[in-house]
């Protein structure tokens, strides 16, 4: 009667005869005991992989007494089972090795012998009730017993002759049940057994393989370093010998397929392991300072090896991914280009971002083959990343400008920004390598610190620093407006930068200037205080009212004349005051018109005001000095415009102010009134044959007879004067003709190049102040801007030529900038690197800073009511790229390539993710980082 729970056909389990593992019964016990008298019992050893690290340590401080003990009891267990006795292993030898354990085949039924964990020590004999035949492979130690195994395969773990390996059922079974049952799983053996291990059994099994492999390429590595050292010269001629041989053809690293890297150091390393970092499973093939041992069959177990294999595998997968990558890239560059193109539009143009999504619909329902209908990449997010990108290609391409430029000057102004947030703005002037003048933006900084002279100072040196300029060895000019905390001689921005590079020049800009003499001399004359006031009172007459608005254009209709409106003054715009004194001359007959029906107190006040022949004559006095002024303002506002022609600008208007509004010297010894203008003329000539009638309507003089008007006329002439010498007073003490070393420049000036009378003499003297200027060190240890001899030598051997050419018909035309376009290629080819410096610097020092007054003007474009949440840096980006973007087709042939390769080298984009995959991270690089601000606003670029 079969027992439950037994096999069919099996023996009994209690049946002496059979060689199937007994139950433990009372006689079995007994046998056990007296089989085992006089054995050591061994403690158990704790559950780890790395049993190489344990021995090791186990014998470093070894137990008293403890491995004689296990010698001898080992020896006496063999010596009574009949085997041979194992080799002794002397302390502190070879820590681990392999045995193999050759269990009896399957039809070897009842032959199995005693366990070599049973008698204390190692030997290659199989375990009773073993049935399946597995070579193992096993770790030894010379201070404990090994468990035994039946025909498992996983590494043993040692223990003192018990151990867990999974059963194996039926005869020939994979997995033997005998008292040396090793800890772990073997491959199924040559029986008839079925194997039965579940799956988390057979990958714990594969795991503890990997881990007695470890542990054996540890001890076998242990061994060698201790049985022999391999020197450098050792390693060298060992790797020289396997070379000449041929024996690593196909495994180095520099053939193909190879993976095999010889070091300088003649160590083996593996470049397909490495590639895996931290992920590597070969731990000394991937060290840096590689595989000491050259020996050829070491090439060959890592090239078999589970570890190197996972790391082909997984070069492979990379592989693959790589060229899925590759060819995702090129299905989206297009569209990536293409939506940057109407990104770009809609920043250049200063539109807000937010209408992007509805550009990417409308593109989509006129057939855009890159604007799909699922929406890829139409969101706000997308177009705001790509603005990003689109600034830092602009940015790094004006940074490498400035690297190669030799000098650069430097323009900056500070102001609010709607919303009540004070910035700094810094532009940069510089010549390019095809000798091209620029005054560009370089980049808006937030003052939170205040507007103070030291606040300033560390913000301008800090924009410097971070786009690689150098104030003491390359910035030649600093130009500025006029308040104190920039001019002030102890603490000033301007003072402050000098000290680093004494050889800078501090420039107040010429156009503040020239609107500052008006703007002082209407605070300061109570007749133009009294005009003043009465330009006001007609603009806020009309301002708050649309019904006398539209009866004013209906007046200028009736007159046929423009219909107009008032201007109104403002103090901060130049030369407001010319546009609205203007206006006002022009809309005047409009003006008594309509003044002359109102019945208003105020109405009745501005028409008897413009009755008067004085108002009448000094709007048209000072429409025509206003308009002098403004002509000069808007030539130094202009691109092109050099502080050279300053002093000529300044010395013509003068002399016009002279001449037309004070008594002044004709002929010797004769003195000449003020001419006026023919149209002033035609105006007093008019009043004086109609008795006081114009256009219509009859004006009065100051005492009320027309019949004075002669008189008052020439009392208003005084008026005039007197105001007219004021202004030209205040003029030359803000324009001197000593301007100290910039007056030297004025010989690179084409204009005074073509008046010269002898082309090899001309402007000997003004360069002699250059190079006392710039020839010397500008501080101690430092260089000298230029060399001083070779400076003067490329002068006297160069420049005559250029002023030859300046005296050229074909090239009497061009401005400063143009004319030294030319002449700079020329200089270059004759290697005058000195005078070519200097002529560098003339063109970099900007007059005004009327660059930056635009720049302004475009912060408040892009940031205005309807976006005044806008950060700063997002401002800084969308400035950029109006400002220094160029035209749209430029755009699409220079940047566009650009731009798409910065978008997939930071998105790092993976085609089709399963969904189960996680998602990758976003790679940014230390330029590209986007972070909201505000949701309604924009997204805060870092750059």
């Amino acid at each position: 009667m079969e027992a439950a729970g037994q096999r069919p056909g099996s023996p009994p389990r209690n049946d002496p005869t059979s060689n199937a593992s007994p139950v433990k019964s009372p006689a079995y016990k007994a046998r056990r005991v007296e089989e085992g008298a006089g054995r050591v019992d061994v403690p158990k050893l704790p559950r780890q992989r790395n049993l190489f690290g344990y021995f090791q340590k186990k014998a470093q401080q070894p137990e008293p007494g403890q491995g004689p003990q296990v010698e001898a009891a080992a020896a006496d267990a063999l010596a009574q089972a009949g085997a041979a006795p194992a080799v002794p292993v002397e302390a502190h030898s070879t820590l681990v090795e392999t045995i193999d354990l050759a269990s009896a085949h399957g039809s070897a039924v009842g032959s199995g012998l005693a366990s070599s964990a049973d008698a204390g020590g190692p030997s290659d004999v199989p375990a009773p009730g073993g049935h399946g035949s597995r070579t193992q492979r096993v770790p030894r130690a010379y201070d404990t017993g090994i468990s035994g195994a039946g025909s498992s395969a996983g590494p043993v773990t040692p223990a003192s002759g018990k151990g867990k390996g999974a059963r194996g059922r039926g005869r020939g079974g994979g997995r033997g049940r005998g008292r040396g049952r090793g800890r772990g799983r073997g491959r199924k053996g040559r029986g008839n057994g079925a194997e039965v291990a579940s799956e988390e059994e057979k990958e714990d099994g594969e795991e503890k393989e990997a881990g007695a492999e470890a542990v054996k390429e540890a001890g076998e590595e242990a061994g060698e370093e201790e049985a022999e050292e391999w020197t450098l010269e050792k390693r060298k001629e060992e790797v020289q010998r396997l070379m000449a041989t041929g024996q690593l053809s196909g495994v180095l690293a520099d053939e193909n397929g190879g993976w095999l890297s010889i070091t300088p150091e003649y160590t083996l390393r593996c470049l397909t392991c490495a590639a895996l970092g931290s992920q590597a499973r070969s731990t000394k093939w991937v060290q840096p300072s590689g595989v000491e041992r050259i020996v050829i069959s070491g090439v060959h177990d890592h090239a078999r090896s589970k570890g190197h294999k996972h790391a082909v595998q997984a070069q492979a997968a990379r592989g693959v991914l790589a060229s899925r990558q590759a060819v995702f890239k090129d299905q989206q560059s297009k569209q990536i280009a293409d939506i940057s193109v109407v990104v770009y539009n809609l920043c250049y143009t200063k539109d807000a971002l937010n209408k992007f999504t509805s550009w990417y619909k409308t593109a989509h329902l006129l057939g855009a083959e890159s604007f799909d209908s699922m929406g890829t990449y139409s969101s706000r997010t997308c177009a705001l990343e790509l603005a990003g990108f689109i600034s830092m290609a602009l940015d790094d391409n004006l940074v490498k400008e400035l690297a190669e430029a030799p000098v650069v000057g430097l323009s900056v102004d500070e102001s609010t920004d709607v919303s009540i947030r004070k910035a700094l703005l810094v532009y940069v002037s510089y010549v390019d390598k095809k000798y091209v003048t620029h005054n560009r933006f370089l980049q808006l900084e937030a003052l939170d610190d205040g507007a103070t002279g030291e606040a300033l100072f560390n913000t301008i040196v800090s924009v410097c620093q971070e786009a690689g300029i150098s104030i003491k060895d390359k910035v030649v000019s600093f130009t500025s407006d006029g308040p104190a905390v920039m001019t002030g001689t102890h603490s000033g921005v301007g003072v402050r930068l000098k000290a680093l590079n004494p050889r800078m020049v501090h420039v107040v800009c010429m156009a503040h200037k020239v609107a500052l003499v008006l703007a002082n001399i209407f605070k300061a004359e109570p007749r133009l205080v009294e005009y003043d006031k009465l330009l006001s009172a007609i603009y806020n007459y009309f301002g708050k009212s649309a019904d006398r608005r539209q009866e004013l254009q209906r007046i200028a209709a009736d007159l046929g004349m423009k219909k107009l409106q008032v201007l109104r003054k403002h103090d901060i715009r130049w030369m407001s005051r010319a546009d609205v004194v203007a206006r006002i001359k022009e809309l005047y007959p409009v003006l008594l018109d309509f003044f002359r029906g109102e019945t208003t107190a105020t109405g009745k006040d501005v028409y008897e005001q413009l009755c008067n022949a004085r108002t009448l004559i000094f709007t048209y006095v000072l429409d025509r000095m206003l308009a002098l002024y403004k002509a000069v303002t808007l030539e130094l506002q202009n691109r092109g415009t050099s502080f050279l022609v300053v002093k000529r600008l300044v010395a013509g208007l003068v002399s016009i102010m002279e001449h037309s509004f004070t008594y002044h010297e004709g002929e010797p010894g004769k003195q000449l009134p003020p001419q006026l203008s023919p149209e002033i003329n035609e105006v007093v000539d008019s009043l004086s044959t109609t008795g006081g009638v114009w256009n219509g309507h009859t004006f009065k003089t100051a005492s009320g007879d027309m019949r004075m008007f002669t008189y008052d006329f020439f009392e208003e002439k005084d008026t005039i004067e007197r105001i007219a010498k004021l202004i030209i007073t205040d003029t030359r003490t803000r324009f001197p003709d000593d301007i100290g070393v910039m007056a030297a420049f004025q010989l690179f000036l084409p204009g005074n190049m073509r008046q010269a009378r002898n082309p090899y003499t001309y402007g000997m003297k003004e360069f002699e102040v250059l190079l006392k200027h710039y020839g010397k060190p500008a501080a101690e240890g430092s260089e000298p801007f230029i060399d001083k001899a070779k400076a003067q030598e490329e002068f006297e051997m160069l420049f005559f030529q250029c002023v030859e050419d300046a005296r050229n018909e074909e090239m009497s035309d061009l401005g400063m900038q143009e004319f030294w376009q030319v002449e700079l290629d020329y200089l270059r080819g004759r290697r005058a690197p000195n005078l070519m410096k200097l002529v560098m610097t003339a063109l970099v020092i900007m007059p005004a800073t009327a660059e930056v007054e635009r720049g302004f003007s475009t912060m408040n474009d892009v940031k205005g009511d309807s976006r005044n949440r806008l950060g700063l840096d997002t401002l800084d980006a969308l400035m950029r790229i109006a400002l220094n973007g160029p035209p749209l087709e430029e755009y699409k042939r220079q940047l566009v390539k650009d731009v798409v390769e910065r978008w997939f080298a930071a998105k790092k984009r993976c085609p089709n993710r399963s969904s189960h995959a996680s998602r990758p991270t976003r790679v940014k690089t230390h330029k590209v980082e986007v972070l909201w601000e505000d949701s309604a606003a924009g997204v805060v670029i870092a750059v």
